[in-house]
């Protein structure tokens, strides 16, 4: 299950921009309400973003459901369950989230370097995920440590002139 769960991570990371998330997700420790058509509870809210969130329950929620999460901003926010494995469960919104509301959920919670890292028992998956997502950064800053485009283009004109610059004096010599 883990495993399973930690693929879909990594391949997330590999995959083309075009097929990845729309919107940058927040990290944070948020408590929320979600209902279903089982009953309503608590659950914890580990990132979020505009079209969606991942959030941890104990109750099993199967794939393709229609849950709403009410967030701080005081709605029920209608969403669908895209995957759901050892008690994590990834969710799309059905509208994408106002920045209001996305606001009021960051302000509500706790700051990630207030987020305590010892993993509880039901969090031992999210503990990976967080590693896998780890992972991913690195990999992210090691592809973005290329050189500003300001300074590139003047490598590639002084690449230039230099290229032109020899020829240039062989025909200046010869003439």
């Amino acid at each position: 299950m883990v495993l399973r769960m930690l693929s879909k991570s990594l391949t997330a990371s590999f995959t083309d921009s075009s097929e990845q998330r729309v919107s940058d997700r927040r990290v944070l420790r948020l408590d929320a309400r979600v209902a279903t058509k089982e009953g309503r509870g608590g659950v914890q809210v580990h990132n979020l973003s505009r079209t969606g969130l991942l959030i941890e329950s104990a109750a099993e929620v199967p794939v393709g459901s229609q849950i709403e999460v009410e967030l701080p901003d005081g709605q029920a926010h209608a969403a669908e369950v895209v995957w759901a494995d050892e008690g994590l469960i990834g969710c799309r919104f059905i509208r994408t989230l106002s920045q209001a509301s996305l606001s009021a959920a960051l302000l509500r919670a706790s700051p990630p370097a207030l987020i305590p890292m010892a993993p509880h028992p039901r969090a031992e998956g999210m503990v990976k995920l967080e590693q896998a997502w780890a992972r991913e950064d690195a990999l992210r800053a090691a592809q973005d440590g290329r050189l500003p485009l300001g300074k590139r283009l003047w490598i590639i004109g002084g690449l230039a002139l230099a290229g032109w610059a020899v020829p240039t004096a062989i025909v200046w010599m010869l003439w």
